[in-house]
Order: structure tokens, then sequence, then C-alpha cells
């Protein structure tokens, strides 16, 4: 049995990688490389040309324009010489799909071997390209800085047959697969007009490029799927390897995905790499996909609009995905079947993925978004948070989620009643891209808000569900209105809209709301100085949370239990605090970093949230 946690644990040697190709189905066809550089000296022609238009709009910076250009094709035929030799030496060391030559990892063929071992942990990759060699490039370049990803295990499926994009694969050194196209598939996708229909050549080409991923690594318990117009952070692989052996045994997941569709520069907490998210609508974008999923959703694979298959929760069971709330990818493509240049930007183009090689996912990762811990953390959340009351709440400075209880039937007929509201809110206005149960987390104007609503799809028969089970809500959304407080509003969309755009009231500012948690805010006596909030909790029989100390940590709350003749921003573990020492100080932590119940200094005095 191939799982995730066998797969993990174990590192792959070339002889078994060179055993498992040659067990690839006859007609899987694998092509190695032959080393032409056309990309490259079609590159350099381009920019000569471009340089010579240039020159003669402007003055030449040298008044022999022949020697220029006599200097600018010696420098292009010197590159193509280069590049010829890189071809010969290529083609003398081949032996196999796959290089394991240490001649070949210095610094002259660098621009071709630029990824990891052959023993890296990570999936296989299969990425399907059909026209677009230029993004193809730039996509592959990206992929194979990624750490964790090496040649051997990166499939390209060909839809086609298309020369340049063969080129592209094979310059990049990866395993090459290509459809070709049947009578009868040609019939299949062509509408009674005459033109292709899109939606049924795509659904064709992940079919096949799945089943054929699947089949070209058989030993691999899950493939991660790209497309040809992405670039990748420098943790995508990891992503997948960190949340992997949760997806394969918590139940309520079968997919995880590298993006948000709600991850937009705005919406994300650019401090914290490391949340992860649920959510009951498939993202796609750089996905991974269990072997026993693919099993089980392969038999009635789509004819068309085989993502929309995917987000039906026939197909899903009721299960979710998990991905990061800082995307691990980004779509660079602005045309195709179903993508223009103004749905990219609106879309797209603000999408914020992490650069950062430096992250590293934490070794327990996996454990947080098992849906038990997922759910006891937001339900934490939900009682450490600032309900909303009135739009305005929305528009000043905030340092607590805020969370907003909302109505609206989220079938697609009414968006307009939405839109506007996410349109201010910069997500986007499809409310079950990025939503778990109701649910949207994002950030607006540098604070958190949990976006909760509470629409109950009206009953109806079993069939008329069938028909409209993707409209009108995976489940009732309203699971989590046990915790909504007394007397907090339920908006409707625009009228929350409309008080958010009202002038602000005067000396305005959000007063920490505990919404109904017995929580007591206990002051450390004189004989408690120095001691921290865990032995003072301990002290009154109750225990102290961490969560809660960014309710109290401001100067008003501290006034009303200590005698602070001046109360000042610091930085520490063990505030919100008064210190004798300085003055009768209080000091207020600046940095959401440094809570801790277990933090103490030996002249402070903690106030402490104890429960």
């Amino acid at each position: 049995m191939h799982t995730i946690e066998a797969m993990i644990g174990s590192h792959g040697t070339l002889d078994e990688v060179k055993n498992m190709v040659s067990n690839i189905k006859a007609d899987a066809e694998i092509e190695t490389v032959e080393g032409k550089e056309k990309i490259d000296l079609m590159e350099l022609s381009r920019r000569e040309e471009l340089e010579e238009r240039s020159r003669r709009r402007r003055p030449y910076a040298h008044s022999d324009s022949h020697s220029e250009r006599e200097r600018r094709m010696f420098e292009i035929a010197k590159k193509a010489e280069r590049s010829r030799n890189d071809e010969t030496m290529f083609k003398e060391k081949l032996e196999s799909p796959f290089l394991n030559d240490d001649k070949l990892n210095n610094a002259k063929t660098k621009q071709y071997i630029d990824s990891q071992p052959p023993n890296a942990k990570g999936f296989p990759v299969v990425l399907l390209t059909y026209n677009r060699p230029e993004r193809l490039n730039t996509t592959l370049g990206s992929l194979l800085k990624v750490r964790g990803i090496v040649k051997e295990k990166v499939l390209g499926v060909q839809d086609g047959t298309i020369e340049s994009v063969t080129n592209v694969l094979r310059y990049r050194r990866v395993l090459i697969n290509k459809r070709i196209e049947t009578p009868m598939d040609r019939k299949r996708v062509t509408l009674k007009n005459g033109k292709i229909d899109g939606g049924a050549k795509i659904a064709m080409h992940y079919g096949y490029s799945l089943r054929k991923a699947f089949e070209t690594f058989p030993d691999a318990p899950a493939i991660v799927v790209i497309e040809d117009d992405f670039l990748f952070s420098p943790d995508f692989m990891e992503f997948f390897v960190s949340v992997a052996p949760t997806v394969e045994t918590d139940d309520t997941l079968w997919i995880a995905s590298a993006w948000n569709d709600n991850g937009f520069q705005e919406n994300v907490n650019v401090k914290d790499h490391s949340k992860i998210l649920r959510t009951d609508q498939f993202p796609g974008l750089g996905w991974m996909l269990l072997r026993s999923i693919w099993t089980e959703i392969s038999q009635n694979w789509p004819a068309n609009q085989w993502d929309w298959y995917m987000r039906n929760p026939l197909t899903s069971k009721w299960r979710d995905c998990v991905y990061p709330e800082v995307p691990r990818d980004f779509h660079t493509g602005t045309r195709g079947t179903f993508m223009d240049a103004d749905t990219h930007k609106k879309y797209f183009d603000r999408i914020r993925y992490n650069t950062d090689a430096n992250f590293r996912w934490s070794p327990n990762v996996y454990k947080e978004v098992r849906v038990g811990n997922y759910e006891k953390s937001f339900v934490e959340t939900l009682k450490s948070s600032v309900h909303v009351t009135e739009g305005w709440q929305l528009e000043v400075p905030s340092d607590i989620p805020l969370v907003v209880w909302y109505v609206q039937n989220p079938h697609p007929s009414q968006e307009k009643s939405v839109k506007p509201l996410m349109e201010r809110f910069g997500i986007w206005h499809q409310l079950m891209r990025g939503s778990r149960q109701g649910v949207h987390e994002f950030w607006y104007r540098n604070k958190k808000v949990i976006f909760i609503n509470t629409y109950n799809p009206p009953k109806m028969s079993h069939e008329k569900m069938k028909k409209q089970l993707w409209f009108w809500g995976y489940r009732k959304q309203t699971k989590w209105i046990s915790y909504k407080p007394k007397g907090i509003p339920v908006f409707k969309p625009m009228d929350l809209l409309y008080q958010m755009k009202q002038p602000l009231p005067k000396d305005v500012s959000l007063e920490p709301n505990f919404a109904g948690v017995d929580v007591k805010i206990t002051a450390a006596s004189k004989d408690q100085t120095g001691e921290s909030c865990s032995t003072v909790c301990v002290s009154k029989h109750l225990s102290c949370n961490a969560k809660y100390l960014p309710l109290i940590n401001n100067c008003d709350t501290l006034k009303e239990y200590f005698n602070c003749k001046k109360c000042t921003e610091s930085v520490g573990g063990d505030q919100p605090n008064f210190v004798s020492e300085e003055g009768d100080s209080c000091l207020v932590n600046s940095d959401p970093s440094y809570f801790s119940c277990e933090g103490h200094f030996y002249s402070a005095r903690r106030l402490c949230p104890c429960m």
C-alpha cells in the first residue's frame, strides 16, 4: 500500500528510479533530452533586434554603428558556440532520461541542472501544457528552484505536438508525454457550430494527464498538479509534504492546494506565513491529489468543466481542502480558455505569494489542521474577538480579530446583493470561494476579519436539492450560531456596507469584547510581584489563557487595576504589567508575538486573564 508516511520516510536511489521508469507502460511516450538551445538563441536574436531598433531612434553611443553591430554579432556567435559545445557534451554523457553525473554539475552547465538531488523528499509533479512555450519555460525555471523538486519526478504532459513546447520540455530536461488527439477525441470537443469546446478539451487533457502521472510514478502515494503559467514559492513542495499526513488520515479532508482565492496583498497577514485554513470549495491552481482519491474520482471523470466536478459536493463527499493563507504559487497567465487580461488584473495580479526562502514549516503543522484541533482553535478565536455591532468598527484600527455575523443567500443569482460589500473588502464576490461552512477569514486594513454567514437553505425535495446542491450551501451555514453573543446583530450585506461608508464617530475606539466568555481579569498583588500569570491564576484556582491577553493589553484596563501615573508602550512577555520601580509605570506590549502567560520580571506585577 502506498502511503504518505512511507513515501516521506524513504529516499529513492538512482537505480530505483531507473527501475521505476522501466515499468512505465509503452503508451507513455517518455522522451530524453537532446539539448537544442533554440530558445536561448532566439532570445538573443530578439534582444539584438530590439536594441538595434532602439539605437535607430536615438543618437548612437558610438559614432561607428557598423563596429557596434559587429561587436554584438560576435557576442551572439560566441554564446551560440558555447551552447553547441554544451549540447555536444550532453549527447555524449546522456545514457538515460536521468542524469547523475557529477561532471554535469559544474558551473558551465549549472543553468540546466537547477534542482534538488534525486533522493530529495517530495511528490512527483505533473505539469499540463498546450501552446505557450514562453510561459512554460518560465514556469519550469521557477519550479526547478523549489526545494524538494527533482527533474526526474517532473512529468510534462503536452496536449498535442507543438514543436516549440516540446523543445522547452527537452531544454528543461523533464519527462515528456504527449496526448495525441484521435478523431473520436476531436468529435467529442467540437460543438455543432464547428468551434472547439474549451471546457471539454481541458477536461480531457486533465483526465489523461492525471492517469498518466500515476502510471508513470507507480510508487507515488500522491502527485502535485500544476499548469504552465505559474511561479512558485521556495517552500511550495514542503507545504504539501507538511500537510500530507493529515490529508491522508483525516476523513474530513481530501485535497491540499497551494492557492488561496482571497490571498490578495491586502487580505493576508504578511507577517505570518504559517497560517493554514480549510475550505469546502476546491481552489485548484497547484494542488496535491492522493492516489486513493484519484481511484475514487476517476471512474466518473467529467467530459467538461473538470474543476466544477471537483467542486461538486457529490464528488468531494463534503470533505475540505487545506490551503495556506499566504499562497505558495502565483498565476501568471493573462490569456487562456477562461482567462483574459481584465480578469487576471482583478483576481490574480494582486495575489501575494511567499517569496521568503528562509521560511520553514513547523514539524507539527499537520496536527494543527486536523479537524478537532482546527475547530477548537477557531472557537477560541471567536471567544477572544470583538463581535461587530456597527459598521464603523471595521474601519478603525484593531489588534483584536473582528467577527461579523451576516446573512446572505450564496446562490450566484444573488451575487448583486453582496458584490459591493465584497469589493470593499477586496475579496471574491462569489461567497463559496475560500469559505468553510459559511466562514471567511481574511484581513482588512491590517486587521483580521471573521465573516460568518448564518444563511440556512430552504427545505426542498431530494431531487431538487441534487440539482441545486452546489449553490445552496454545502451544509447548513448555522453551525457556529451558538457562539454569537446575545445582542450582536446579524447584518444584511448592503446595510453593513452603508454603515461602513458613514463618517466615523468622534473619539472612537473598539471596546474589548469577551463574547460571553467567563474570563476574570486578575491583577497580581504586591506579594506576587515578579510572578507569571500562570502562577497568579493558579493562586485563584484558575488557569491563564494567553489568547485573551490582547484584550487587556491597553492603558485604560491597566488603570482600572493599578495606580498608573504613566502608561507607555514596550515589548516583553511579562506585559501588560505595573512596575513601581519605574515611577509607578504601566507597560503595554506592542509586539503580539511576545504575549505569554509564563513571562515575568522581578519588579513587575502582571495583569492576567484567568479562566
